[in-house]
């Protein structure tokens, strides 16, 4: 979807707008059902928070648990988020089960988003 400078500027001068939802080049749609998520998880005062937009396959950081401050690999198995974590000095890896607040992205550039497709990413 493209949008004029001129209609840009118009929308961002409207109260309550802070900026654009989008890419560097232009605006994302955001659809109705998204919006809708987004307004009934703002009733839920303290239940919900942002968190870094992860796929399976991703490089992540362990933030909690036995293996807290390692990377490793998000992974899924039977509807359980695991992260592959390697110890090169043993030539040994393991499977962890994480919840996934016990993980970060290990990508700066990640961290912080939010993805619009959190089902399909987390279940």
């Amino acid at each position: 979807m493209q949008i004029e400078l001129k209609a840009k500027l118009e929308v961002l001068r409207t109260p309550g707008v802070v900026r654009l939802v989008g890419t560097s080049r232009a605006p994302v749609e955001i659809p109705t059902a998204d919006i809708a998520n987004l307004q009934r998880a703002m009733q839920c005062k303290g239940e919900i928070a942002p968190h870094d937009y992860l796929n399976v396959g991703d490089k992540v950081r362990l933030i909690r648990g036995p293996f807290a401050a390692m990377s490793g690999v998000l992974t899924r198995r039977e509807n359980q988020l695991r992260v592959i974590v390697a110890l090169d000095s043993i030539q040994r890896a393991f499977c962890v089960n994480v919840d996934i607040r016990d993980v970060e992205s290990s990508s700066p550039v990640a961290r912080g988003l939010i993805g619009s497709n959190f089902d399909q990413a987390y279940h």
